[in-house]
């Protein structure tokens, strides 16, 4: 409404209300303006969550799916809030929250739409041993998140630890995360060692770590833990035991199946004895016999002084040789 006064002491303006002073003959003339109802709806926001629009300047408020006002004729520049905090870790946004009325002769009307997002929080443990492809920040709800770590040189993906009722644990890289609630994604690194696995001679070999042949000499980046450890058959040659550097321990040094222990960087090697001939049994040690060779043939000596007297030492040795093996 607008006054429009003519005269002494009288008024023109656009207060609703005035008083005036009539010394003279005045006129005053009220005009009204045709107004009409703009009306803002919302979608995408849970019942009962507060919003508005400031509209001009005038900030409007609602609990409700919709809020009316009404206008003259005119340009208007609308904008709807955003974002709008939600339960712990979510909140809802609109990506075309604001925009311009024109009203000219007839009612408008405008929506603002919102989307729920969730707070995700990606990291690496320990910082400084690997990266992610993606990085922590807000994602629209029950989008699929794809999450992969690279890792150092030496280091590698122990496992996922996830928080949340929609994250995920486990070695899976990249991993895919639902995002059904906020979410917590941490790559748990582990480090790596430098295992060295050999045989000696190296003719011996490929010496077996968990079911991988390893030929002649290897070296192994493998994480702290337990492996299984085999010794081939070797021809010509038994085997004796596993030596290994104080960071890497066979559990059993004297058998040919036995388990690593990795603790840190070390050594492995599978050590042979060459056999006696026609043996398949594992060697006597060097340091109780005394191989010779004797017109072609093994000759055993157990320390002569026990030998039968009157009995030729060829026949002698020979039968020793046949009780040692």
């Amino acid at each position: 409404m607008e006054w429009r006064g003519v005269g002494n002491g009288s008024y023109s303006g656009t207060a609703s209300a005035v008083q005036l002073l009539v010394t003279s003959p005045a006129n005053e003339t009220a005009i009204f303006e045709a107004l009409y109802e703009v009306t803002f709806s919302q979608s995408g926001l849970p019942p009962g969550t507060t919003w508005g629009v400031d509209l001009n300047g005038s900030l409007l408020q609602t609990s409700s799916g919709s809020l009316t006002a009404y206008l003259p004729n005119g340009s208007y520049h609308y904008e709807g809030s955003n974002p709008i905090t939600g339960s712990y870790g979510a909140r809802f946004v609109s990506f075309a929250p604001n925009g311009t009325l024109l009203l000219a002769g007839s009612s408008v009307s405008a929506q603002v739409n919102y989307t729920e997002e969730f707070w995700v929080d990606l990291t690496v443990s320990p910082p400084s041993a690997g990266s992610l492809n993606e990085s922590s920040g807000w994602r629209v709800a029950h989008a699929l998140l794809i999450v992969m770590v690279s890792t150092g040189p030496w280091w590698a993906l122990g496992y996922w630890n996830g928080s949340g009722s929609s994250s995920r644990s486990g070695r899976l890289n990249p991993l895919s995360v639902q995002l059904d609630s906020p979410v917590n994604e941490t790559a748990m690194l582990v480090r790596l060692f430098a295992v060295t696995i050999l045989s000696d001679p190296a003719s011996c070999g490929p010496v077996s770590l968990s079911g991988s042949s390893v030929a002649g000499s290897s070296v192994f980046k493998l994480t702290s833990g337990t492996y299984n450890l085999s010794a081939p058959v070797c021809q010509g040659y038994s085997f004796l035991k596993w030596e290994t550097s104080p960071q890497v321990t066979a559990l059993s040094s004297g058998a040919a199946n036995s388990t690593l222990l990795v603790s840190d960087n070390g050594t492995v090697t599978a050590i042979y004895l060459r056999a006696l001939p026609g043996s398949t049994a594992d060697p006597v040690p060097l340091d109780t016999i005394l191989v010779a060779i004797i017109s072609g043939e093994i000759a055993a000596y157990v320390g002569l002084a026990g030998r039968p007297k009157n009995r030729p030492r060829e026949r002698w040795t020979a039968r020793r040789y046949r009780r040692i093996r």
